[in-house]
């Protein structure tokens, strides 16, 4: 190697060196867990299904992980970010862990369709207790904290 070139091969060895290697943010994925309502009502009707699978998307194109939960008595839904209860699935939220957002869906206090008659006591859920109107939508991205 010529003079000139072993010059600049040692100082830019001298400037590696010197440069301190950064570690680029992990970040990492928030987790939602979205509690369904009465396996009675769910299990065989579409309309809940379709419900379920739509409020998992709004949630999914935000970022969220999200899986569910069967809400069934006496259980714990997985550690999560936040938990979406809808209908007898806001039952599990005292078992949150304390810093787990929890929006809660088709129950008294909640985000609901303002012709669902489920919230009414004693009335089986109808087709409004599974539809999300573009204003639930919205409700639900603000408690989340997104747009």
């Amino acid at each position: 190697m010529n003079s000139r070139l072993k010059e600049i091969v040692k100082k830019a060895l001298q400037i590696e060196r010197k440069q301190v290697p950064t570690v680029d943010q992990v970040t990492r994925q928030p987790t939602a867990v979205i509690v369904k309502g009465n396996e009675q009502y769910i299990k065989g009707n579409k309309h809940a299904t379709r419900f379920y699978n739509d409020l998992a998307a709004l949630v999914r194109a935000k970022g969220y992980s999200v899986i569910f939960d069967q809400g069934k008595p006496y259980t714990r839904p997985p550690n999560a970010d936040v938990w979406l209860g809808h209908s007898q699935g806001v039952a599990r939220f005292p078992f949150a862990p304390k810093d787990t957002k929890k929006i809660a869906i088709g129950s008294p206090n909640g985000i609901n369709h303002p012709m669902d008659k489920a919230m009414q006591s004693g009335q089986p859920p109808d087709v409004f207790h599974y539809l999300l109107t573009n204003e639930m939508k919205q409700a639900i991205l603000k408690k989340l904290g997104v747009k």
